[in-house]
């Protein structure tokens, strides 16, 4: 039986062959840890509330003596853990304050040096790009005067009657440039890349999608109709954030006859 007056981490630290830190057998636990008494302590604790778990399965034989028994194993438990995650978190602490100090500035200036650099690329493609309008405007134009030009060439070959044949092979030939500068429309670019000077990596702009809700009841409208696709997700969300708001609302009113429409309040003893 566990005295509650001792302090059973004390016994585990100073006397480690010693394992009676709770009920049951008290046996050693198989697995030790010969430089962390913590964690020799927690296996002690462990091994005790596993043999107790077996020898006080029945509580319809407990007493008023085992159930003052059980309390202290509970509270030896989460004493053990406490002590445990505690240094767990501070090994963690020294660790990542071990990595911060190595890892972070270089971290922090290659993303800036990134992002920098990144945005400047970005400006330059736009500025391309720009280029590229101005120039597919201009193709686009000198292809429309091209044909034009082919369709008064076409006219006057109808007309002329000196040199008919003369008049037809020039409407071709403004046709063929026509449709030369027409190609040459059609494949210029519309978009701009930068080509890995190493990697052989293209880059350039692409499109980023995004909404924005500008009527919050006409979207709920839309993506809660009936056979959207969506409706579900929506479901769920708003059901889950319902129950968040509502479960501190019970821990706050405390009256199971004040809860809201659509909601019941319950309480557990635990």
């Amino acid at each position: 039986m566990t005295d509650i007056n001792h302090d059973p981490l004390a016994d585990a630290i100073q006397q480690p062959e010693n394992t009676r830190a709770t009920m049951g057998h008290n046996q050693p636990p198989e697995e030790t840890s010969p430089d962390d008494p913590l964690v020799n302590h927690a296996l002690v604790v462990i091994n005790g509330a596993s043999e107790c778990l077996k020898e006080r399965a029945d509580i319809e034989a407990w007493t008023a003596e085992i159930a003052a028994e059980i309390n202290a194993m509970i509270s030896d438990i989460d004493a053990a853990h406490k002590r445990l995650d505690d240094q767990r978190l501070d090994e963690g602490r020294a660790f990542k304050k071990q990595q911060e100090a190595k890892y972070n500035a270089p971290l922090a200036k290659l993303l800036i040096a990134k992002t920098s650099l990144v945005d400047k690329r970005r400006a330059y493609l736009r500025k391309e790009e720009d280029r590229l309008a101005i120039e597919a405007k201009r193709l686009q134009e000198e292809a429309e005067t091209a044909q034009r030009a082919a369709e008064e060439k076409a006219q006057q070959a109808q007309a002329n009657t000196n040199d008919p044949l003369q008049a037809e092979l020039d409407a071709d030939m403004a046709r063929r440039a026509a449709q030369e500068k027409l190609d040459q429309a059609a494949q210029a670019p519309a978009k701009a890349h930068i080509g890995g000077a190493s990697s052989g990596r293209v880059t350039g702009l692409r499109d980023v999608w995004s909404a924005e809700i500008t009527d919050l009841s006409a979207a709920f409208k839309h993506y809660n109709a009936k056979k959207h696709p969506s409706k579900p997700i929506l479901e769920a969300a708003i059901r889950a954030a319902i129950e968040s708001i509502a479960n501190r609302e019970a821990a706050t009113v405390k009256d199971l006859t004040k809860a809201p429409p659509g909601i019941t309040f319950h309480k557990d003893r635990r």
